[in-house]
This record gives structure tokens, C-alpha cells and sequence, in this order.
């Protein structure tokens, strides 16, 4: 009996889909309401893809022909008295200690804030690092500056180092 009224529950279960089916409307096209446009932006507007809070500077124009001269930079002291080296570690970075702070191959040193701010152009890199030295450079000027250690005194060539008193 239950194989019976399978089909039949089945054919109950789809009669109201079937009859709503008969009366359903066709689907009406999708009318747009509102059509977005674009405006060319002015000099006084924000264009809508710049970041917010940006304005757009100003152009001016040059009319006249009069040349300013252009005043030579102050250009910092650079010798190798101004660097001390106290440290070299060789290797994979090859690091130095130079006036303190560490530096590799490629890095620019600290300078002081009226230093940079007198000559931009003027930054000092380190240009090597050897065994014993490092090599700075500055635009096309090099220099070698030898690892000075405090805690080493330097002998004069006529002191001895062992005297009979200090086997």
C-alpha cells in the first residue's frame, strides 16, 4: 500500500507548483532608475581618484629672464680624523664600528643635523671594509681610515716592549 500512495503523494506535492505556474506573469525588463555620470573635474574640485586632503599646487609660470646666483653649499669637514674605527667583524656582513654605531658595505654615516642640513649632497658612505681599514667615500673622494683600538698603546720606536723589570 505504501508503494501505491508514493506516486500519488508525490503528484499531491507538485499540483500547486504546477497550477501557479499556469498564472505566473513574464518577468517585466530591468528599467534603470538613475544614470550615473561623470563631470571633467576643475582647478577648484578635487578630482574623486586623488588621495583625501590632496590639492593641487599651483603652477607658476616664469617671466622674466633674470638669474639668481646660486649659493655654494657649506660643505662638511671630511677627513679621517672625523671617523674613528674601534671594531672591523669580517664576514657575511662585513660590519665596522664607526664612531660608535654599527655600519656594513653600502650604509651612509650619521652625520649631525646642521652638517646634512648645509650639505645635502655631501653624505658620506662606506665605500669597503677591510682587514685593519675601512674605505669612505664621499661623491668621488676617498679615504682610508685605519682601525684604531683604545685600549692598544702605541710604542714609540725607542721604547722597548720587555724591559728587566717586566719579564
Amino acid at each position: 500500500m505504501i508503494a501505491r500512495a508514493t506516486p500519488l503523494l508525490i503528484l499531491l506535492a507538485m499540483l500547486p507548483a504546477v497550477l501557479l505556474a499556469g498564472d505566473a506573469k513574464p518577468a517585466e525588463p530591468y528599467v534603470l532608475k538613475n544614470r550615473s555620470t561623470f563631470t571633467a573635474v576643475s582647478d577648484e574640485q578635487r578630482a574623486p581618484f586623488w588621495p583625501i586632503g590632496w590639492t593641487k599646487r599651483k603652477s607658476v609660470s616664469i617671466t622674466s629672464t633674470v638669474v639668481q646666483p646660486v649659493a655654494e653649499p657649506i660643505r662638511a669637514a671630511f677627513d679621517a680624523a672625523s671617523v674613528k674605527v674601534t671594531s672591523i667583524l669580517l664576514g657575511s656582513p662585513s660590519l665596522a664600528i664607526i664612531n660608535g654605531r654599527s655600519y656594513s658595505e653600502g650604509d651612509y654615516l650619521r652625520q649631525p643635523k646642521g652638517a646634512a642640513a648645509a650639505a645635502p649632497t655631501a653624505r658620506v658612505r662606506i665605500y669597503r671594509i677591510n682587514d685593519g681599514n675601512v674605505i669612505i667615500e664621499r661623491n668621488t673622494e676617498r679615504v682610508v681610515v685605519a682601525l684604531q683600538r683604545p685600549e692598544l698603546v702605541q710604542r714609540g720606536p725607542g721604547e722597548e716592549l720587555l724591559t728587566e723589570d717586566r719579564p
